[in-house]
């Protein structure tokens, strides 16, 4: 079975709204003015700033993006699809059979002898399952929680927000942080006015909420 670590995922942006500045704009202005085609702001980046601050993101709703997530593990994709302001589809274990599939694992764990061993004999057992003549949705409980999937993501930036807010907190496991931080990356370029405010871990924004699992209590992450 081939496996590959977490800074393998590939994320793509395939499609976002155009000129979100201008959305974002618009959307503003239509709650302060009649005429809110008029209506300019000489500073984007702090009127966001105040809008986060009071809380009146709704506007956000109006910019969307498509990403694509390819390679992320079936564990990490339950855990994103708990973001439920979003849309999703991904890789079936019902319908396709999953032999050419490959597996994500940490990076340091790539090449890992017991680790490899254990991932191929969960799918040679996956295998001789469906030879066996037991389909696809039956012998797919034998399948690994690292099986590579594909995953087509549809989210707007508010939304967007508060996955990169929970995402990127070093209390996540590792490979939801890459993801999230891919993800960042590829908005941050097109709308830093937003981003370099909206969707940062807690730790940078006003302080940690995660109690004894905070960084500087000694957390520790478990791969």
């Amino acid at each position: 079975m081939k496996v590959h670590g977490y800074s393998d995922i590939k994320v793509s942006l395939l499609r976002h709204t155009e000129n979100p500045q201008e959305v974002i704009r618009y959307a503003l202005a239509a709650t302060m003015k009649k005429d809110f085609r008029d209506k300019q702001f000489k500073d984007l980046t702090k009127t966001l700033a105040f809008c986060i601050g009071a809380n009146h993101t709704s506007p956000l709703e109006h910019v969307g993006y498509n990403f694509v997530i390819e390679g992320v593990s079936r564990s990490t994709q339950l855990q994103i699809v708990r973001h439920r302001m979003a849309s999703y589809t991904a890789s079936s274990t019902h319908h396709e059979n999953h032999q050419d599939y490959g597996a994500c694992v940490a990076d340091d764990l790539v090449g890992n002898l017991l680790v490899q061993k254990a991932l191929d004999d969960s799918m040679d057992s996956y295998k001789r399952a469906i030879d066996s003549g037991v389909p696809f949705l039956e012998a797919r409980q034998l399948l690994p929680n690292a099986l590579e999937s594909n995953l087509f993501m549809t989210i707007n930036a508010r939304s967007l927000g508060n996955f990169l807010n929970l995402r990127t907190c070093a209390a996540n496991t590792p490979e939801i942080s890459i993801v999230a931080e891919k993800m960042r990356g590829l908005v941050y370029p097109m709308f830093p006015e937003l981003y370099s405010q909206w969707g940062l871990p807690d730790c940078q924004g006003g302080g940690c909420k995660q109690g004894k699992m905070k960084c500087s209590t000694g957390y520790t992450r478990k791969i």
